[in-house]
C-alpha cells in the first residue's frame, strides 16, 4: 500500500510550519504570476489541536484569491456543496489574509455580492466603492492596491463558507473542485477550477501513547534534515517545483524561495541568540546596516529534532565553533493555499494505524499586517 503525505497550507500572517524539522512560511507567490489561486478548509470543531475529520464535524471551505500587480474585471468564485456535507446558514463569507470576516453575505439571492440556490454557492468579488465594485448582479473589479492589502501592493481575498459533515465513518468528502473566473484588463474571460481533493472520514484517535516500531518517513534522514556544522545545508527533493533554494542572507530566503539551515540568523549578521530588537536595522548601531534578523524580523532558531522543550526547539546552532546541528527546512512560501512538502510513503501494512505528526511554529510573529496593509512592526498610523 502507498500514500501521499501533502502538507498544505494557509497563510495567516507569516506562518510556520515544523514537520520533523521543516518551517513554512508564508510570504510570497509560488508562482511568478500577477494573480493567483489556492483552495483548502480548516476544520473549525477541532480548532487549534487538530486531528481527523468525524462525523458532525464543522468545516469551513476556504478559497484564496491573490492580486499581485495590476487589475482582474468580473471575478467570482462558484461552488458546489460537497457531497456528504449540508450547507450552515450565515456563513457565506469574504475574510481577509489572517482569517477575519472582512464582507458578511446573506444566503439569499439579489440582495448582496454573495448567495445560495440550492447546493451552488456564488460570490462576487471585489469591493472597492470607486473601482467598479462587485454587486448582487454583476462580478467586481480587484485590483493589487485594493483592500483586503497585504503591505500596500498586495490585494489577497479568501472566499468562504462553511459545511457540516454528514456523510459516515469510512466515507469521504471532497473538498476540491469550485471555480474562479477572471478577466484581465482587457481580455476574454478566464476560468480557473481548482483540482479535486478527496478526505478521508474516520475516528480521531489522537496521538498514540502506546506506539511501536520507528519512523517511517523514509526521506530526508526519516523527516529531521539531518544534521552538519555548516549553516546552509542543500537542496531537497521533497519541496515541490517552483521554489528556489537560497542561503540566509538579509533578505533571504525570499518570496518563492526555501533553505535549510541549522540557524535561521543572516549571512552577515551571525549571532546564537534570539534576543535582539524586532525589527533589528542596525544590531550595533554604528553601521552599515546589517540586521541579525531576515528581513530585520524573522526568529532566530535551531530545529526541533530531540529537543528537552519541545515548544520552543533547539537553540541557534554555533557554526563558528563548528558545531553539529540538525538542519530544518524554511520555506517562504505561498499566498496562496498550497503545497510546500511532499512525500510518498509505501510498505504500509492494512488495518494498522499510522501516526502523522508535525511540528508547527511561527518564526515571523512580527511579519503579518492588517486589512489596511499596517504591518505588526509598524507603529504609525
Amino acid at each position: 500500500m502507498t500514500k501521499t503525505v501533502r502538507i498544505e497550507s494557509i497563510r495567516f500572517g507569516y506562518l510556520a510550519i515544523l514537520f520533523a524539522g521543516i518551517f513554512f512560511l508564508h510570504a510570497g507567490s509560488l508562482f511568478a504570476q500577477n494573480i493567483d489561486f489556492g483552495k483548502s478548509y480548516v476544520n473549525i470543531t477541532k480548532g487549534l489541536n487538530g486531528g481527523t475529520i468525524e462525523p458532525n464535524d464543522t468545516l469551513e471551505i476556504r478559497a484564496s484569491v491573490v492580486v499581485r500587480s495590476g487589475a482582474y474585471d468580473s471575478m467570482r468564485f462558484t461552488d458546489v456543496i460537497p457531497a456528504g456535507t449540508v450547507y450552515l446558514p450565515g456563513t457565506i463569507r469574504v475574510l481577509t489574509n489572517e482569517g477575519k470576516v472582512y464582507k458578511q453575505f446573506t444566503d439569499g439571492a439579489l440582495d448582496d455580492p454573495g448567495q445560495i440556490v440550492g447546493s451552488n454557492i456564488t460570490i462576487n468579488m471585489g469591493y472597492n466603492p470607486t473601482d467598479v465594485p462587485a454587486t448582487a448582479f454583476r462580478r467586481g473589479r480587484i485590483r493589487n492596491t485594493h483592500k483586503p492589502s497585504f503591505f500596500t501592493n498586495t490585494c489577497i481575498m479568501i472566499a468562504s463558507y462553511q459545511v457540516q459533515v454528514t456523510a459516515g465513518l469510512g466515507g469521504t468528502v471532497s473538498t476540491g473542485g469550485g471555480t474562479i473566473t477572471y478577466r484581465a484588463n482587457p481580455g476574454l474571460l478566464t476560468s480557473y477550477t481548482f483540482p479535486s481533493n478527496t478526505l478521508a472520514i474516520y475516528t480521531n484517535y489522537g496521538v498514540c501513547s502506546n506506539a511501536i516500531g520507528v519512523n517511517a518517513i523514509g526521506t530526508e534522514f526519516n523527516g529531521s534534515f539531518g544534521s552538519g556544522p555548516t549553516r546552509n545545508r542543500g537542496t531537497s527533493g521533497n519541496v515541490p517545483p517552483g521554489y528556489t533554494y537560497r542561503t540566509f542572507t538579509t533578505n533571504s530566503p525570499n518570496d518563492y524561495s526555501y533553505g535549510i539551515a541549522n540557524n535561521t540568523s543572516t549571512q552577515f549578521g551571525y549571532t546564537t541568540v534570539n534576543t535582539w530588537s524586532k525589527p533589528d536595522p542596525d544590531p550595533d548601531g554604528g553601521g552599515p546596516l546589517t540586521t541579525h534578523r531576515v528581513f530585520s524580523v524573522w526568529d532566530i532558531i535551531g530545529d526541533h529534532t530531540g529537543a528537552a522543550d519541545p515548544f520552543l526547539g533547539n537553540n541557534p546552532t554555533d557554526t563558528v565553533a563548528n558545531n553539529n546541528g540538525g538542519y530544518m527546512l524554511i520555506v517562504n512560501a505561498a499566498y496562496r493555499i498550497d503545497s510546500a512538502f511532499q512525500q510518498t510513503i509505501s510498505g504500509l501494512c492494512p488495518n494498522t494505524y499510522y501516526e502523522i505528526s508535525c511540528w508547527m511554529r511561527n518564526i515571523c510573529s512580527k511579519c503579518g499586517c492588517d486589512s489596511n496593509g499596517k504591518g505588526a512592526s509598524n507603529s504609525a498610523g
